[in-house]
């Protein structure tokens, strides 16, 4: 199988306030964006990411994360992400999430040194026909997909926060994910 697609999916997001009071007693408000950037490589599909590149995320807090078990996603913050690829060339393909180990099978690491502590994100496949991973698999552990092979191709990625430590600390965070297409 050889690699004919590379789409680069970063996620960005996160400014994490320490408590929903803390928003309450100041006047400022903390924002966050998920920026999924795509850059194809020897194209044999055409991929499509709805939405654009930038997508916004709800603003969590210190105490939603706290509020979760470790490696667990943050249920109050998701977003969905609709992926097309069309137009695939008369062959069987695969995919292949890889991003920084979070510690958990599910988590990818924040990449930001100077960043909030303790929280990463986590990408999620959901598909329920399932075309090439069981629906609802944590994506960015590098394994590859069952290969399919028609023309056209759509699924979803869920993104969102996850807690991977006792302290948690606001701050930024950013996570990228690469996405290989591969061709057989």
């Amino acid at each position: 199988m050889k690699t004919r697609n590379t789409i680069i999916v970063t996620l960005i997001p996160l400014a994490l306030a320490c408590s929903l009071s803390a928003w309450a007693d100041t006047a400022k408000t903390w924002g966050t964006k998920l920026t999924i950037t795509a850059s194809l490589v020897n194209s044999a599909c055409k991929v499509t990411i709805e939405g654009g590149s930038g997508i916004n995320l709800s603003p969590v807090t210190v105490k939603d994360i706290l509020s979760v078990a470790f490696g667990a996603p943050v249920p109050s913050a998701t977003k969905i992400v609709n992926v097309t690829l069309e137009q695939c060339e008369d062959a069987q393909y695969a995919l292949r999430f890889t991003g920084p180990d979070g510690g958990f099978p599910e988590a990818l690491a924040n990449e930001l040194e100077d960043g909030a502590k303790g929280v990463g994100h986590y990408l999620k496949y959901i598909d329920p026909s399932a075309a090439f991973y069981p629906n609802n698999t944590f994506l960015g552990d590098g394994r590859t997909s069952s290969a399919k092979k028609q023309s056209t191709f759509t699924f979803q990625l869920e993104a969102g926060y996850i807690r991977l430590a006792d302290a948690v600390t606001s701050g930024k965070t950013s996570t990228t994910v690469t996405l290989d297409v591969m061709q057989n």
